[in-house]
């Protein structure tokens, strides 16, 4: 369905043989869009454009979407089914394909994580939808069918965490369970690999829970403040805690805070 600043556009019209689109809001002008020859536009209802990855029949949908906003008006669409399971709703993810180059790349992290559910036998009924309000929000489910709201399972979509509470749960892993004694007594020493081992699993969980690039980031940034030298000055400067009777209890949590701080900050700062 075509979008302009998240919103639906009032009307959109397609002209295949005159390769012309057009897209009309309200009072404002119209904005004509020139469309390629063999464009793939979806002219159809998205249930019947995707029944055939619903009953299997094919392992991937691809069609194109128009946008009437932004510096790319048409994007690749490509759905993809994310597993089956028997009586259950087939849970389809569509992503979107921007290029190869490094400003899309960019943006593609920008974009929702689409999915839809739907029943694999015929007629493929159409059970919920998910579309997040924004990146790394709230991901709300608009179920269509009441199946989809009397306990039948969903899919695993259901149990999608936000980039926060993903790398939340990897932070916490790395650093509670996947830290051994050795690299907790050596890890305040950068020429040590004690050091380099432990910020080298946090990066690895932080790839898994956002990308290689937060990996690579916030495993460097998580190896510094290991060292105790940030975290050491805060102490003196401002908390003066130091002397304190639980200065060991109060140096472990800002430890903790300062680490989950800098997560929440790339999070943000990528949002």
């Amino acid at each position: 369905m075509p979008i302009r600043g998240g919103d639906e556009v009032a009307e959109t019209y397609v002209d295949h043989q005159e390769r012309r689109a057009r897209c009309e809001e309200g009072g404002a002008d119209p904005r004509e869009i020139a469309l390629d020859e063999g464009d793939r536009i979806a002219n159809v209802a998205m249930n019947l454009a995707l029944r055939p990855l619903a009953a299997g029949d094919v392992e991937a949908v691809r069609f194109e979407m128009l946008l009437c906003e932004g510096w790319r008006p048409l994007v690749e669409v490509e759905a993809r089914a994310e597993g089956r399971a028997s009586e259950a709703p087939v849970e389809m993810r569509l992503g979107f394909d921007l290029g190869s180059s490094v400003l899309a790349a960019l943006l593609a992290r920008f974009l929702p994580d689409i999915r839809v559910w739907m029943q694999p036998e015929p007629p493929n009924d159409w059970i919920a939808h998910r579309l997040p309000l924004h990146r790394g929000g709230p991901i709300p489910t608009a179920a269509l069918s009441t199946e989809a709201s009397s306990g039948r399972r969903l899919g695993s979509a259901d149990m999608l965490l936000t980039p926060f509470e993903r790398a939340l749960v990897a932070h916490l892993v790395a650093d509670w369970l996947l830290q051994n004694d050795w690299m907790a007594h050596h890890k305040g020493k950068l020429s040590h690999p004690g050091a380099w081992v432990h910020g080298a699993i946090q990066g690895l969980g932080l790839w898994w829970a956002l990308d290689w690039r937060a990996g690579l980031v916030l495993g460097v940034v998580h190896t510094l403040i290991d060292t105790r030298v940030p975290l050491g000055w805060w102490i003196r400067s401002f908390k003066h805690s130091e002397q304190a009777p639980d200065a060991s209890g109060i140096a472990m949590w800002a430890d903790q805070a300062l680490h989950i701080a800098t997560i929440a900050l790339w999070i943000a700062a990528c949002a």
